[in-house]
Order: C-alpha cells, then structure tokens, then sequence
C-alpha cells in the first residue's frame, strides 16, 4: 500500500482542496483524480468555496495525482492535518485582510 494524493491547483500551485487515499498502485490512484474533481464540483454547487483561487484570483485549475512518502493513512495523518491547519490558517489571514 501506498498513500496518493489528488490536489486540485490553480496555475500558481496554490492548493485549493486535496483528498488522500491508500491504494496498490498508481492505477488504481487514477480514481482520485474524479474524486477530487466531484468535490471540488460539489463545493463550488453549495457555494463552500469561490470559483476561483482565494490567494491569486485565478479561476483556472488542474487535478494532479501525487505520491506521499507514507505508506498507510495512519502514518499519513499528522502530517496531512499539520497541512490542513496551515491551509485554514492562511484561508482565515486572507479573510480577515478582506474586511
């Protein structure tokens, strides 16, 4: 097992959402890439997030499969939550610098 990651990004890398699975092979991970693109589909229907990159402003993105270091969720999982409390932080420092 290896864990895979799927980052929807705007042109500038900026990360707008990620979704991380365990899976055998790197075949197997393609079926991330439409995971990642139906939640970022969802989330722009409800309205969770903007339609375009809350840093640059860019309305253009692209999905991209990746490989972490980790090989199972478990040990995936302080280092993926470190990464999502810096992306909430620097969600809330634009937000506020917006008002």
């Amino acid at each position: 097992m290896r864990v895979y990651i799927a980052q929807v990004l705007c042109p500038n890398r900026h990360c707008i959402i990620g979704v991380a699975k365990e899976y055998e092979t790197e075949e197997e991970a393609q079926e991330l890439l439409a995971e990642a693109h139906n939640r970022h589909q969802t989330m722009l229907r409800t309205r969770m997030i903007n339609d375009y990159c809350g840093i640059c402003l860019s309305k253009t993105v692209v999905i991209e499969l990746g490989l972490l270091k980790a090989k199972t969720m478990e040990e995936a999982e302080p280092v993926l939550k470190e990464l999502e409390r810096r992306q909430a932080a620097t969600a809330a420092f634009f937000k506020a610098s917006k008002q």
